[in-house]
């Protein structure tokens, strides 16, 4: 096996503090067969016998596969890509819980990870007893985190149940404690897997807040997410992994960008795996539902996109069944694939809807919304705007595609498109 010079390598560039090399990694998917070929890999190194790490055996396949790019001193670096394409295995490979079957890491200076919730931590100790069990696995000497451990628990907001056995700690809780710990021990590098995902908003923007200090400092930080937003909040660079290669390495909004090119198909059609046939109702009383709901340009015309700045119809038709008068209709555009909510509009529809089929439409001139995928969420409710009649979180899904002459890359700049007059003038005494 391949031997990784961790936590420090002496021929890194000096601005370079952690370079991947032609990195792989593979697993087998039968969990019998995975044991049987340890045992025989394990009795093969002990007779000295020579393994080829880079050979495929049945029913084992490259969780990564040549694998480089250098890190530098003040970086941040999302690493994307859908679920199964590696970048949780190259972070336990970075961090040395892993080892490569090829290749090496070598690595400048400590590293502070939060790589699985509640890792470290052992459920039968108090959160006090936990920081130091923590520590001791990232390496800190004790007196270290005695130093700083007030500002642990302060960060962390868990001073009324520091002394709490983390059994009986929330999630959100273990995360707050779990980051508290990494950060506090002044990392060279952070690694930060998906755990930004748990815990409450405002705990999230002061971890964000404080991930932002670290890059002044000249940390390095390489975070996972599948949250594009944070990551082109936290990073300037990104790498994008698509089946255990490196499918972009550019800046944080190409890589999104590319990010979503290649999932466009798959989330329009499959936006949430297996999906229930028609709309899924979250709200019934019997008085009106959801049949269907369409989304074209503003003269009904359909096609695979609507594009930004032009005009947009959703027709919606409804099915109902006991009279109802005056309602209060509502679209809902939430992005995907984070379901963000990020624009909406209502208006009370005046007329008589007796039992049967209606269709509603809704026309906007100009589509605001910034290229991207986005479903769309649809409620009724009675006229006195309180009693709701009918809900669902999904009743149709569309693209927006950029207008031809946008020459400028707008991915991660914000979901609306706002309209306004721009002017230039030499300043007074300029």
């Amino acid at each position: 096996m391949p031997h990784i010079p961790h936590p420090t390598s002496h021929d890194l560039p000096t601005d370079v503090v952690l370079s991947v090399r032609s990195i792989s990694k593979k697993f087998c998917r039968d969990l019998k067969r995975s044991m049987g070929y340890g045992v025989r890999d394990l009795a093969s190194n002990l007779a000295g016998i020579r393994q080829n790490p880079m050979h495929l055996r049945k029913d084992e396949f490259w969780a990564l596969e040549d694998v480089s790019f250098d890190v530098r001193r003040g970086d941040s670096v999302g690493l994307i890509g859908v679920n199964g394409s590696g970048k949780s295995t190259l972070f336990r490979i970075i961090h040395g819980i892993f080892p490569p079957d090829g290749g090496e890491v070598c690595v400048r200076g400590k590293i502070g990870a939060l790589i699985a919730l509640g890792a470290g931590f052992h459920p039968h100790l108090s959160g006090r007893e936990n920081v130091y069990l923590n520590a001791s696995i990232l390496g800190i000497p004790h007196k270290i985190i005695a130093s700083r451990f007030d500002d642990i628990v302060n960060f962390a907001e868990l001073a009324e149940f520091i002394e709490a056995p983390v059994a009986s700690y929330s999630s959100g809780m273990k995360v707050r404690l779990g980051f508290a710990v990494a950060i506090n021990i002044d990392p060279d590098i952070l690694l930060i897997d998906e755990v930004l995902a748990v815990g409450d908003l405002a705990f999230r923007n002061k971890c964000i807040e404080r991930l932002k200090t670290l890059l002044n400092k000249e940390r390095t930080i390489l975070f996972v997410s599948h949250s594009m937003q944070q990551v082109e909040l936290v990073c300037q660079r990104g790498i994008l992994l698509d089946a255990g290669r490196v499918a972009v390495d550019g800046t944080a909004g190409e890589a999104v960008a590319e990010y979503y090119r290649r999932t466009d198909e798959h989330v329009l059609t499959h936006p949430g795996g297996e999906q229930t046939p028609g709309i899924v109702h979250i709200h019934e009383c019997g008085i009106v539902r959801y049949e269907a709901a369409t989304v074209t340009d503003a003269e009904g015309a359909g096609g695979d996109a609507v594009m930004v700045g032009r005009g947009v119809r959703i027709r919606t038709r409804l099915r109902v069944l006991k009279t109802m008068t005056d309602p209060w209709i509502s679209v809902t555009f939430q992005s995907l694939p984070e379901k963000l909510r990020v624009a909406y509009a209502r208006a009370q529809v005046r007329g008589e809807f007796r039992p049967g089929l209606h269709d509603v439409d809704w026309t906007m001139d100009r589509l605001p919304l910034a290229p991207g995928n986005y479903s769309v969420a649809g409620r009724i409710n009675h006229a006195d705007v309180i009693q709701k009649l009918a809900g669902s979180d999904d009743i149709c899904h569309f693209r927006v595609a950029p207008a031809p002459d946008d020459l400028i890359k707008t991915t991660g700049s914000g979901f609306v498109r706002l309209e306004g007059e721009w002017k230039a003038a030499p300043a007074p005494g300029g």
